[in-house]
């Protein structure tokens, strides 16, 4: 068998228990599997399986104690007001975990090494308050450019070149090089907003494979106010390949930019439109590993708690195993219930090492 772990939620989030091997359907690269076990776990109560009549298991399994979960902060895309908005909103999850949950803080794309997972929650909160949001900012183009113009700019579209050039330089430029130079700065917003796209994703690959050196599934709870396109599609598939043989569930929380924040900072020309590219990207690396996308209007405090609820419990399902799935490679999982009315939230892909 290989184990995976999912929860099983109603509509509010609410684990829902009671389930057999025969509740679940589950494929793996489009081939159905069997279920051959089915053991629910409640972490708030110390690890223990709850539900005899679900399991299907060796009863001589060790108990599951506790799970590992990582909360990590995007602390480029997290402005100073949203930063300690999510800051604060951390601790939610801290005391809606179970006591034996070990628990780490970590930022990115500036990792802090060597990182460690306790079940000591004051540790946990002087990690949380040692980070100061909004830290690290750009500095600022000569020329107000958005990201959105930029990419357009890169891509040789005329009219919105003309347009920035229009308001940037004037009727009659005074600079003879301004036009030129809006070219030049363009390229270098779109080119360092792929660099900051592409290191994003190195340092949740670098996390993905720390976390392989600690066993069983773990979660990763990331905080962040959108990410940018990468240099290359490849990192989003190195990613998801680190996350498969690390048997990391991970649920994303997207903070829209704060009123606080639009007015403190002056704003890009196209804000709007910078932040759904930023969100489309987003959304795709969490979909890319088979992760929950949680979008956050108004408070944060919710959503922590909303993960909290689910994390209390899962499912730990052993699914069959068979030959070609023992290559070391992703082999994508769909797990699926006979139930209406709930969702499944758990790994979409998992890695068996080839045999030596």
């Amino acid at each position: 068998m290989v184990a995976i772990d999912a929860s099983v939620v109603d509509q509010s989030g609410t684990p829902v228990g009671g389930l057999t091997p025969d509740d679940f359907e589950v494929t793996v690269d489009g081939t159905r599997r069997r279920v051959l076990s089915a053991q629910f776990i409640d972490y708030l109560r110390t690890g223990t399986a709850v539900a005899p009549n679900a399991v299907a298991a060796d009863p001589m399994a060790p108990p599951v104690l506790g799970r590992n979960v990582l909360i990590v902060f995007d602390e480029d895309s997290l402005e100073t007001e949203n930063g300690l908005v999510a800051r604060r909103a951390a601790e939610t999850l801290l005391d809606g975990l179970s006591p034996l949950d070990r628990v780490g803080v970590n930022l990115i794309p500036r990792l802090r090494s060597p990182f460690t997972l306790t079940n000591d929650r004051a540790v946990n909160r002087k990690t949380l308050n040692g980070w100061v949001p909004g830290a690290y900012r750009d500095m600022p183009f000569p020329y107000w450019i958005g990201l959105t113009e930029a990419i357009e700019i890169t891509r040789a579209d005329k009219l919105t070149l003309d347009n920035v050039v229009l308001r940037e330089c004037g009727q009659a430029p005074k600079d003879p090089y301004c036009p030129r130079d809006i070219v030049d700065y363009a390229r270098q917003i779109a080119s360092r907003s792929a660099e900051k796209g592409t290191q994003t994703l190195d340092a949740l690959r670098t996390l993905g494979s720390g976390l392989k050196k600690i066993e069983g599934p773990k979660v990763i709870v990331l905080v962040s106010g959108g990410m940018p396109r990468p240099e290359s599609n490849a990192a989003y598939d190195a990613v998801a390949a680190e996350f498969a043989a690390a048997e990391i569930t991970l649920y994303t929380l997207f903070l829209e930019r704060a009123a606080g924040d639009k007015m403190r900072y002056r704003q890009s020309p196209t804000q709007d439109g910078d932040d759904r590219l930023e969100q489309f990207e987003l959304g795709n690396a969490t979909s890319v590993v088979g992760g929950t996308f949680l979008h956050v209007i108004g408070q944060v405090e919710p959503q922590f708690q909303r993960i909290a609820t689910e994390l209390s419990s899962a499912y730990l399902l052993g699914i069959e195993v068979e030959p070609v799935d023992r290559d070391g490679k992703p082999h994508k999982v769909s797990i699926k219930v006979n139930r209406k009315g709930v969702d499944v939230r758990g790994r979409q892909q998992y890695v068996i090492p080839a045999p030596k």
